[in-house]
Parts: structure tokens; C-alpha cells; sequence
């Protein structure tokens, strides 16, 4: 059985759970900062120096960001912006040296042999993102608990509901837990949108590829959207958020991932926990994974963004 198979289009309260672990990719509860959502846009963000004015082309640079820059999330939308080339970035691991990688996400070591795609930097537009930094994030969640959140609707019986719906009602239900039960003077929540799939590589313009199997670049055309991601859910997020007492920053990954057409796993990850076989990754149709990403890759970018926001 491949990944082709795709999901219902009605889903019961029962399995409300399971969409959010789909689609809420981690909630953080830290002691207190200020905190807001990146959701909302503001036009007057601090100038950085153009990637165009770095450029050796047009998508290559040659310097990194200044990482001395004082990043204010009140002044900036890290949502938008554009994936730059830039060889001077060295990941913080491979997937042969942290023994920590599931094999799914071993691309390399799985046999992908390109490596692109661990050296596309997301640059905001107006900002500068500072790059990740793990001594100082360990700095700055010492003596803080990290709590994954988790609920039940508490019914016995399901009713069939609409997927935009059902997410909207698993929503409230999540909200209101942190309305009711986080005190924010004491703690602080995240939450991440949705990561997207990329299935239909007509989308992007590839008319004779096969989904995200041999891509090798990430799309460049601003605020490409595909059928990966549901925009009447990220509609549910922004609609859901507002209503709530206790502030919540989102990290809006969605976008930015949308562009990364060239970061998944492919034939190079598992399917029910085993590496494909030659006969499988020839066939790339029914066995490409375009919806698990490679490591180091992309995620190591949503990081960065929580990382932005500590």
C-alpha cells in the first residue's frame, strides 16, 4: 500500500484527537514572556540589508544574516518572505552522526544523493530570522517544563461532520482547556499550523514530474498555495485565536513549507516501518512520500521560528 490513498472526506468527533495530532504540530506551555500571534502582518517591520544586494544570483548568497540583530516579533511576520540558496549554511547535524533520527526522515543515509536541499535559508521579508542557536534555546527553557497538550471530547457517539468542521469544533475544545486552565501570567502557549503535502506536482507547474519524487529546488513563485494545505483551516486558526483569553503565539509554518516541494522524504524514507525496496522506489507514483520531510531540513526551520519567539 502506497501514500496515495487519500482521506475521507467526513470525519467523527471521536477521531477529534487525531486531527489535531495531524495538524498541531506541538503546543508549548513556558513561564512568562509577552506573547503574540505571527499570523498578523505588519507592513513596518526593520529594514535588513536586501538578499538581493548579497546575491551572487538570483537565489545564491554570499553572506549569512547578521545574527546580532534584536528580532521583535511584534514588528515582524516571519510568514512571508522567500527561500534563499545559501552554500554557507552548514546543518547543526546529519542524519548519519545524531543516532536520534528515525530512519523515516534518513534521507541521506537512505540514499538520497543530493543535498540540496539543507541549504535553503527562509529570509522575511523585511526582517532578519536569527539562526538557531542550541546552547542559547537550552539557556533559555532551563528550569521551564515543556508540556504536550492532549483531550478528549468526552463522547460516546459521533456525528458526521464536514473536515473544516470537525477541525473547528476540535479547536473550541482545545481553547477552551486554555482558557480555562492556563494561567498566562505563569505560562506561555505555541501553537504551529499546519505542515503541507505536495501530491500533485501539476500544481507547481512540473507538468511531466511525478509528485515531489527528483525535485530539487523549492517553488519560487510568491504565495503559492496547493491542495497540500486547507486555507479554510488556517480561517478556523486565525477565527479560533482571536476569541481566546489567554494569548497565544502561532507559528505559521504553512506557508513558508508550502514553497519546499524539494524537502520531503520520497522513495528515500519507510512505509510500515521498513525501507522501500528497489522495486518500490521505482514507482514512485504509488511510494513517494511527499508528506514526511527530510532531516536535517525543513522542520529545523520551524524550530528556528520558536526558537525567533523564546
Amino acid at each position: 500500500m502506497g501514500w496515495t490513498k487519500s482521506a475521507r472526506r467526513k470525519l467523527s468527533l471521536p477521531i477529534i484527537t487525531a486531527i489535531l495530532c495531524t495538524f498541531l504540530a506541538f503546543i508549548f506551555l513556558l513561564y512568562p514572556e509577552r506573547v503574540n500571534t505571527i499570523l498578523r502582518f505588519k507592513p513596518n517591520c526593520p529594514k535588513r540589508i536586501s538578499a538581493d544586494d548579497r546575491a551572487l544570483g538570483s537565489d545564491s548568497i554570499d553572506n549569512p544574516a547578521d545574527d546580532s540583530f534584536d528580532f521583535d516579533p511584534d514588528e515582524c511576520s516571519v510568514a512571508h518572505g522567500k527561500w534563499v540558496f545559501n552554500t554557507s549554511i552548514k546543518p547543526l547535524y546529519t542524519d548519519r552522526t545524531c543516532p536520534y533520527i528515525d530512519k523515516q526522515y534518513s534521507c541521506i543515509k537512505n540514499g538520497r544523493n543530493d543535498s540540496y536541499y539543507v541549504h535553503w535559508e527562509w529570509q522575511p521579508d523585511d526582517c532578519i530570522l536569527p539562526r538557531f542557536n542550541p546552547e542559547i534555546a537550552l539557556r533559555k527553557l532551563k528550569g521551564k517544563r515543556l508540556i504536550w497538550g492532549e483531550f478528549e471530547n468526552g463522547e460516546e457517539g459521533y456525528e458526521e461532520l464536514d473536515t473544516a468542521v470537525s477541525y473547528r469544533v476540535a479547536l473550541r475544545t482545545w481553547a477552551n482547556w486554555i482558557d480555562s486552565t492556563i494561567n498566562p501570567q505563569k505560562t506561555r502557549v505555541f501553537f504551529t499550523t499546519m505542515s503541507p503535502s505536495h501530491q500533485k506536482n501539476k500544481e507547481w507547474g512540473n507538468i511531466n514530474g511525478i509528485r515531489c519524487f527528483n525535485e530539487t529546488r523549492p517553488v519560487m513563485k510568491k504565495g503559492h498555495w496547493g491542495s497540500g494545505s486547507n486555507r479554510e483551516m488556517m480561517k478556523v486558526v486565525a477565527s479560533v485565536m482571536r476569541r481566546m483569553k489567554v494569548p497565544v503565539t502561532v507559528l505559521n509554518i504553512t506557508q513558508l513549507s508550502e514553497y519546499r516541494i524539494d524537502a520531503h522524504t520520497s522513495i528515500y524514507g519507510e512505509l510500515q516501518g521498513k525501507l522501500l525496496t528497489d522495486e518500490q522506489r521505482a514507482d514512485p507514483l504509488h511510494f513517494a512520500d511527499c508528506i514526511h520531510w527530510c532531516l536535517p531540513g525543513v522542520p529545523d526551520t520551524w524550530n528556528q521560528l520558536l526558537f525567533a519567539y523564546l
